[in-house]
């Protein structure tokens, strides 16, 4: 029997009357303990499926399946699964709590990377900058050194010479 039809054929019930049998034949008692077994085994299974919804509240079907059910059984029973219950509330947060702790972790990990690729384009800005930096350089000593023959060769008179430096450069 599915636990959600407990509340149909209460097992309460059941465990009341059994165990005046229970003295007339060993068989009862066996079936008895069986059927605890069964039960237990059964709304303890619904926990752990409560346990992959990583809910506590209403949302969560199979805490409510669970919280129905244990309503109709005997109270040591009852007693003991409540307990348990707490305890797959508990682990339920830490579940939750582990889930946000990694996506923190996820995303702080992704801003890490981010400011890695960042700090990587600027190396490489500032060894581009640094190349260009130098070429500038050339440049100027270049142009320097052509402005000093021009205005050697223009001291000296020789016009065609000073126009002729540019193309003696190479």
């Amino acid at each position: 029997m599915d636990i959600s039809e407990y509340m149909l054929n209460p097992p309460k019930n059941i465990f009341e009357k059994l165990p005046n049998v229970n003295s007339t034949n060993q068989i009862y008692s066996e079936v008895l303990d069986k059927s605890r077994k069964l039960i237990l085994e059964k709304i303890r299974n619904e926990l752990e499926r409560a346990k992959t919804k990583q809910t506590i509240d209403i949302t969560n079907e199979h805490i409510r399946r669970f919280e129905s059910a244990v309503k109709y059984l005997p109270e040591s029973m009852k007693n003991a699964l409540e307990i348990e219950l707490q305890h797959c509330k508990g682990d339920i947060k830490r579940l939750i709590q582990y889930s946000e702790l990694n996506l923190k972790d996820s995303s702080i990990t992704e801003e890490i990377d981010k400011l890695n690729n960042c700090s990587f384009e600027y190396q490489n800005l500032q060894l581009i900058k640094s190349d260009f930096n130098k070429g500038k350089e050339l440049a100027s000593k270049r142009i320097v050194n052509i402005v000093v023959k021009i205005q050697h060769n223009l001291e000296k008179q020789n016009i065609i010479e000073a126009l002729n430096i540019n193309t003696k450069q190479n």
